[in-house]
């Protein structure tokens, strides 16, 4: 027996060697006014409640001085009921491209409270059990953050919005794969269909036996089947299970397009090869998966107008051959300009010289730019007499000869 209350321990089980259930629901009863006033047990402590406090306590034992001690935990819980979200991105097709945009969620799970006051999130069910039918006991290892100081956007979906919030995590992908995804309902699936798609529903019925229907279904949606049905398309075969109860449990989709959004006009006529993306298809509806084979908006955004950006001078320099002529076009426009130049300060140089004889007075006609050599003329009059009038024409005259010679010389 001693064997066997030892195994039991390390099964998380409580033998009844060690105690029975009535005497464990005294004892915890005895314990109540030494507990915290906002935290009780799981249950009331009755006995038709006995076994189900001893499924969530955690025993363990170990040994010390020859005895064997046993250590029994019971669970406690401050009275406040969270539902849990599991968050599912629902793609959604936009009408003028192939791509699908989305939003990322966050966190895996989402716990919010009946008021949706209160909220925190959740990576998985590691440190919780199955405690009644839809019950989950956690440990409180999370903390708690209030929706309106510390809002997320899984938060702010579930309130009635005129546009997406800003710390949603919107993103783009490509065309998907068909894509099937059971809910938690029972006979109820998410379907992502990137074309038209041939469905073939087979049911049976109490009088007529199996019918059979044929329809189409296309883009995203969620398909609720009957019992007894099966789907079939060109690749995938659904089969639904036989339920015996009614669940008033509904999936939430946020009531905003995303297609709509003003933000999200600007994209849907890009081609995404034009930014040098290249999306994989994602294979299934999981946030791992869709977080590698997708982008950021934002991304997607600050590309987008770095292309409009680019400037010539940029597009000159990505095209080689075409940059080698543009080139070759401006040196021969520079050294035209260049020649131009020279034949101007040339004309203007020659002209100055020009101005410069002029100037002079009782100067000879003289082509200086032409620098023609002239010699030297003597100039003798006959029959005359020297007077002094002619004395002094003649001394202008060489006077004259004289500045020519020098001008020669310039």
């Amino acid at each position: 027996m001693l064997t066997d209350s030892i195994l039991f321990a390390r099964s998380n089980l409580i033998h009844p060697v060690i105690i029975h259930p009535e005497q464990f629901v005294s004892e915890l009863g005895k314990t109540i006014p030494s507990l915290p006033p906002s935290l009780s047990y799981v249950l009331p402590l009755t006995i038709g409640n006995a076994n189900d406090l001893m499924k969530v306590t955690f025993i363990r034992c170990f040994t010390k001085d020859n005895r064997i001690i046993y250590v029994i935990s019971n669970p406690l819980v401050n009275g406040i009921e969270y539902q849990v979200y599991d968050l599912i991105p629902l793609p959604v097709k936009q009408r003028l491209s192939n791509n699908y945009i989305f939003i990322l969620p966050s966190v895996r799970y989402l716990a919010l409270d009946a008021t949706k006051n209160y909220y925190f999130p959740m990576k998985s069910f590691e440190n919780c059990q199955n405690f009644k039918q839809s019950l989950i006991l956690c440990a409180g290892d999370e903390p708690i953050f209030s929706s309106y100081v510390r809002p997320i956007c899984e938060t702010e979906l579930l309130f009635p919005l005129t546009e997406i919030p800003k710390t949603c995590d919107q993103r783009i992908t490509s065309n998907f794969k068909e894509i099937w995804r059971k809910l938690n309902n029972k006979n109820e699936w998410i379907y992502v269909l990137p074309k038209e798609t041939g469905i073939t529903l087979n049911c049976k019925t109490p009088t007529e036996g199996y019918t059979i229907t044929h329809f189409s279904l296309v883009n995203t949606g969620i398909i609720s089947l009957n019992s007894d049905c099966k789907l079939y398309t060109s690749s995938t075969t659904l089969m639904t299970v036989t339920t015996h109860y009614t669940s008033n449990f509904k999936s939430i989709i946020p009531n905003i397009s995303i297609d709509d959004e003003i933000c999200c006009e600007k994209f849907k006529r890009i081609n995404m090869s034009e930014l040098g993306i290249s999306l994989s298809k994602p294979l299934s509806l999981d946030i791992e998966s869709l977080h590698v084979a997708s982008h950021k908006l934002d991304q997607i955004e600050k590309l987008t107008d770095a292309v409009k950006e680019t400037t010539i001078i940029e597009d000159i320099y990505n095209n080689s051959y075409f940059a080698y002529v543009v080139c070759t076009i401006f040196k021969i426009i520079v050294l035209f300009l260049l020649y131009k130049l020279y034949k101007i300060f040339k004309n203007r140089y020659c002209n100055s010289n020009k101005d410069k004889c002029n100037q002079i007075t009782n100067c000879l006609t003289l082509n200086i730019c032409k620098r023609n050599v002239h010699n030297e003329v003597d100039i003798e009059l006959e029959g005359t007499e020297d007077s002094p009038s002619t004395s002094t024409e003649r001394t202008s005259l060489r006077r004259s000869l004289r500045i020519a010679k020098l001008k020669e010389k310039i």
